[in-house]
């Protein structure tokens, strides 16, 4: 059972649909096509409860970011605990890449926005926070694989 209040599931329902629909919009109509008032009109909410969760678009494209780095960090860890050797798992992981891309070609250009200063000095240091712990997380599944390989021996670094 869920230990959210119904109001809450209410809450976290509604941000889904809007992040939902802001998604199709910056695919179809690209990050200057995204607007508060074409997500309100496309979820059937009022520009005041957009504002109620995203306080501009800036934070619904970060929001958009956090949520492909969270599927993409699922992928790489379900890759990386392939019952193999460390090369074998390091494999695993780039094919969770693929299969990433073939599941969610269109999560990309969140990600990229949020790289541009101009959107990154906008979004609130605690999404950003997240989004770089996200990212970093990625990261850190190939290194411990490479890390775990040097240690039992089955991969070297050069000198």
């Amino acid at each position: 059972m869920s230990t959210l209040t119904r109001k809450q599931r209410e809450i976290r329902a509604r941000s889904e649909l809007i992040l939902r629909v802001a998604r199709e919009l910056l695919v179809e109509r690209g990050y200057l096509g995204l607007t508060m008032d074409r997500v309100a009109a496309a979820s059937d909410y009022s520009k005041g409860t957009i504002y109620q969760h995203f306080a501009h678009k800036e934070e619904i494209v970060a929001a958009l970011a956090v949520q492909t780095a969270e599927k993409r960090i699922a992928l790489f860890k379900r890759g990386a605990t392939f019952a193999g050797s460390t090369r074998e798992r390091m494999l695993g992981m780039g094919v969770a890449a693929e299969v990433f891309l073939r599941l969610y070609p269109d999560h990309f250009k969140a990600e990229q926005l949020t790289r541009a200063a101009s959107i990154r000095d906008k979004i609130s240091e605690e999404r950003a926070q997240h989004l770089l712990l996200l990212e970093h997380g990625c990261v850190e599944v190939a290194t411990e694989i490479v890390r775990e390989g040097i240690t039992t021996g089955e991969l070297s670094l050069p000198r």
